[in-house]
């Protein structure tokens, strides 16, 4: 049995560690418990709901639709449906409202302010059609992120009560997976919409150091010995650190990853003009032939377990950049060749930096 304090804690997690507004009505749609976020998407933010019919609170907000109770009050099916919001000169207004039915002739409702990601949607119609996994993928991202937030919430707190060994073993290889699906929710999130450079000079020796202790013990369990050679005197380059921190991150790992029998990754920085060249290089077996036609683009991958976003990310930054990016690859391994522009990407400058 959990106990009233852990119970407390459940409601937390599960009420009001989502993003969605959530409200518990009872059979006529009074509101009886609610979460903060629906305050926000009803626009009462200084206000009490207790006791206030959803309806009233829906038209509000312009949404007239009546909801029938009745039928959830008894366990029949629930609403999930869009709403659109018109009001005179101004951007329409999308919500996105669930309708379930809950123990004891209670009822849950969920809303959530969906404009954005419907503007994006529509957006997407005129656009080119390779934007159109962008958004999808943007889309997925943003509506897994809330239940996965209350299960990895549900599964802390089991882990603090009086599980045996065994139950506890379980418990941490969900938590480990969860982990993971948040990873690869975050580069969906990415790769749908990358964030804007800040820009600051960098030592690029520097900068592919601070990557090399990221990946030490990698390295080092997967037997692989990492060789660098950087130029001397080395310009600085005008980039975002952290966005080129992550493309080295994803190369090299790629890298080891490519040599499970271990081996040696060359790195070699020089300057080439007004850019600064970057080559990774590997020993493995190189990119089968038809993986090449499609590499870089999303979901294309030679790991079993792998979402083929990672480079699809490097890209998007390099390009972001003005740089360029380009592979060899062969049986004798695949050297990446990156190439960036010391004083930055020309546009952002000529705009200011942002």
């Amino acid at each position: 049995m959990i106990d009233k304090h852990l119970r407390g804690k459940l409601y937390k997690w599960a009420f009001e560690g989502t993003y969605m507004g959530m409200a518990v009505l009872d059979s006529d749609g009074s509101v009886m418990v609610y979460n903060s976020e629906i305050l926000s998407v009803l626009q009462t933010i200084d206000q009490d709901i207790y006791k206030q019919n959803i309806m009233d609170l829906l038209v509000s907000i312009g949404i007239e639709t009546k909801l029938d109770m009745e039928p959830m009050c008894h366990g029949q099916k629930g609403i999930s449906q869009d709403y659109k919001v018109k009001r005179n000169g101004m951007m329409a207004q999308w919500y996105h409202i669930e309708v379930r039915s809950l123990f004891g002739e209670k009822i849950l409702f969920q809303i959530q302010d969906i404009t954005l990601l419907k503007a994006s949607n529509e957006g997407m119609i005129t656009e080119d059609k390779v934007y159109l996994p962008a958004q999808t993928a943007m889309g997925i991202a943003h509506e897994v992120r809330n239940p996965l937030t209350a299960i990895k919430g549900f599964v802390q707190l089991l882990d603090d009560t009086n599980v045996n060994t065994e139950q506890k073993g379980y418990l941490r290889v969900i938590s480990d997976e969860l982990d993971r699906m948040e990873a690869i929710l975050s580069e969906l999130l990415v790769w749908g919409k990358p964030k804007k450079l800040t820009l600051s000079q960098v030592e690029v020796s520097s900068l592919c150091n601070h990557v090399l202790q990221l990946i030490e013990m990698q390295s080092i369990n997967s037997n692989i010995t990492i060789f660098t050679t950087y130029l001397a005197h080395l310009p600085p380059l005008v980039c975002d650190e952290d966005q080129i921190k992550q493309v080295f991150l994803n190369l090299l790992k790629n890298a080891i990853e490519a040599m499970p029998s271990g081996g040696h990754i060359t790195i070699r920085a020089t300057r080439q003009e007004n850019n600064i060249q970057v080559e990774i290089s590997d020993q493995g077996e190189g990119i089968p032939k038809d993986i090449i036609a499609h590499f870089g683009e999303p979901f294309q991958t030679t790991k079993s377990g792998g979402t083929g976003l990672g480079l699809s990310i490097c890209h998007k930054i390099i390009e972001s950049h003005e740089g360029k990016m380009e592979f060899i690859t062969g049986r004798a391994g695949t050297t990446f060749n990156i190439l960036l522009p010391i004083s930055g990407p020309r546009r952002l400058l000529s705009e200011g930096r942002e």
